[in-house]
């Protein structure tokens, strides 16, 4: 029981943050309305995730000589893909495993779970864009 009242209260969080995206999950009724919408947002942060992925190894890739030796940033470049994948695979795990758990024959758990993926997502893409991109 304390597993379905802490989800709720959870999805009840994130629902100011589902006005992202350009789609308004706040406004709609039903959980489906609202999974597909969550589903669609997490969606969106992938594409972004991927598209911010690209200019983090573009500017990897750009570190000139002068600054790093060129199989350093070789070096660089393979340990960031790395931590990437490892990272997407802690994402899958958690959101797509911990949280489905958390929400076990629960009629919010597909939503829990696209909101879990949106969430880390997010904080991912915001975490590369500060460190590689907005400095």
């Amino acid at each position: 029981m304390r597993a379905l009242i802490a989800g709720g209260a959870f999805l009840l969080a994130t629902l100011p943050a589902m006005a992202d995206d350009g789609q308004d999950c706040g406004d709609l009724e039903s959980n489906l309305q609202m999974t597909n919408c969550t589903i669609a947002q997490a969606k969106a942060a992938d594409a972004e995730l991927a598209d911010v992925f690209a200019k983090v190894i573009a500017a990897i890739e750009a570190t000139t000589p002068d600054v790093m030796p060129a199989d350093k940033v070789k070096d660089w470049e393979a340990t960031m893909r790395q931590a990437q994948a490892e990272w997407e695979k802690f994402r899958d795990d958690d959101c797509d495993g911990n949280v489905s758990y958390e929400w076990w024959g629960g009629s919010g758990a597909r939503l829990a779970v696209a909101a879990c993926r949106r969430d880390l997502t997010r904080a991912r893409v915001a975490d590369l864009k500060q460190r590689y991109i907005d400095r």
